[in-house]
């Protein structure tokens, strides 16, 4: 899967969920995300969690948490291509309370990415990463429309 950006087809770098870093590696070595927004990025591990006494926005919260580079170069095409909104409208709690509880929990979004991501490896016994939770067809979808008619 690619996202288009800056006139030009990248990678999503893997080892995320939805655009959060959960490997090192993949998120230092994509051409995405300046490297400024990367050391921005970084600095989740050192941000104080706040409890959310009121809904925010999706846009707000990953702003605050990893920066507007990151934003706005990773998370927000996913994001648009699942809902098709401006994410600074989209409710937190109403379309992904979790990121919150796992920041929460785990003392910063990047740490409860990853604890999320080896709990459920854990769960599943996984002996083989995937290679991306988005899946496309070989030759796009007009092959499969073409096939089926």
């Amino acid at each position: 899967s690619y996202i288009y950006s800056y006139n030009k087809l990248y990678p999503i770098p893997g080892g995320s969920i939805m655009g959060i870093p959960t490997e090192i590696k993949p998120f230092l070595k994509t051409q995405l995300i300046s490297p400024a927004a990367k050391l921005r990025a970084g600095l989740d591990y050192f941000l104080p969690v706040k409890p959310m006494h009121t809904d925010i926005s999706i846009g707000h919260f990953f702003r605050q948490r990893l920066g507007d580079e990151v934003l706005e170069n990773l998370i927000e095409p996913l994001m648009a291509g699942i809902y098709g909104a401006n994410i600074d409208k989209l409710s937190l709690k109403t379309t992904f309370p979790h990121f919150k509880e796992q920041e929460e929990k785990e003392g910063g979004l990047i740490k409860g990415m990853i604890a999320q991501k080896a709990k459920n490896n854990a769960d599943k016994k996984v002996t083989v990463k995937p290679k991306g939770q988005f899946k496309q067809f070989r030759h796009g979808l007009e092959s499969f429309i073409q096939t089926l008619r």
